[in-house]
């Protein structure tokens, strides 16, 4: 990176950047980068009824496990509501999908059920993706540059036979890889909150060059798609329909703090705090491994790649 830029992260070695109550500028800085990537990703800010909400992670796979992790809880909370069975939760993907969404159904026990790649197709098939669903299927994952060959899953097609069906059931976009590249060399390509079953998308920071590991994003296009009794709001004096999320998904994975944005903009110079932690709404702390059996490597294609 640049001699500025290593300075820059030199001198704040010492700054512990998750703690926002003694560095809320933090927060702040983090906030404007929500806002600029969720409008990079068309949410629809002319809509006052548009929320947009997002928050930074270590890297992609972090953002993974923050994304199933809603939309599991999304799926549960529904079918509480309506008296039934929420024991079988499953995720539609390709086979050939980065190993941390592996790992994501694992450790939040959700069922994988594979589109397989064949010898011509190396992305989903939208028609397969589609007929796996289920009443117990949380989301669909589609990936904008697959790990193995970069291809651009068809997001737009699984969108629209999920519209044409009928079928309520969420699409996480994996944007790990093309997130910044496809806006810039492919505006045109519709695969974002342009579609309206894309609920919350991914992506990283540090795989475009010039940037240290890690950091990844993941955004949400509305509050509805987070899960209800988890979340904590605090005003910012930033974005007024913008929000910044907070999270320490690898220890307390369930802890999802959201510090919302005001419906004004404050003029106050003094910056906005987030709640105390010991407001948090934590789940035990629990140890995530990252282990992965040589048999899941075989099953899937030869060679893995780091996902942050």
């Amino acid at each position: 990176m640049e001699e500025e830029a290593e300075k820059l992260m030199v001198d704040a070695f010492s700054k512990n950047f998750i703690d926002y109550e003694e560095y809320p500028v933090s927060a702040d800085i983090q906030n404007r980068c929500v806002s600029m990537i969720a409008r990079l990703f068309n949410i629809p800010a002319h809509d006052e009824n548009t929320n947009a909400m997002g928050t930074s992670t270590i890297g992609s796979s972090e953002a993974i496990m923050l994304a199933t992790l809603a939309m599991k809880k999304r799926w549960a909370n529904k079918r509480k509501a309506e008296g039934k069975d929420f024991s079988r939760p499953n995720i539609v993907m390709n086979s050939a999908v980065q190993v941390c969404w592996e790992k994501a159904a694992r450790y939040f026990d959700v069922e994988e059920k594979y589109v397989y790649c064949t010898k011509d197709r190396y992305v989903i098939d939208p028609e397969e993706a589609v007929s796996l669903v289920d009443e117990n299927t949380i989301g669909i994952c589609s990936i904008l540059g697959t790990t193995y060959t970069g291809e651009y899953e068809d997001t737009k097609a699984i969108n629209d036979l999920l519209v044409k069906k009928n079928i309520d059931c969420p699409i996480h976009v994996d944007a790990a890889s093309g997130g910044f590249v496809a806006p810039f060399v492919n505006p045109n390509l519709i695969w974002d909150f342009r579609l309206e079953k894309v609920v919350s998308i991914n992506v990283s920071g540090h795989k475009y060059g010039l940037v240290y590991p890690g950091v990844g994003w993941v955004v949400w296009r509305d509050p509805e798609f987070l899960p209800k009794g988890t979340v904590l709001s605090s005003p910012s004096s930033c974005y007024p329909r913008l929000t910044w999320i907070s999270t320490a998904a690898m220890t307390h994975f369930a802890d999802i703090l959201v510090y919302q944005s005001s419906s004004s903009t404050s003029t106050t110079s003094e910056p906005t705090r987030p709640p105390s932690p010991s407001t948090s709404l934590a789940a035990p702390a629990r140890s995530l491994g990252s282990t992965t059996s040589s048999s899941d490597s075989a099953r899937r294609a030869t060679g893995t790649h780091n996902h942050e």
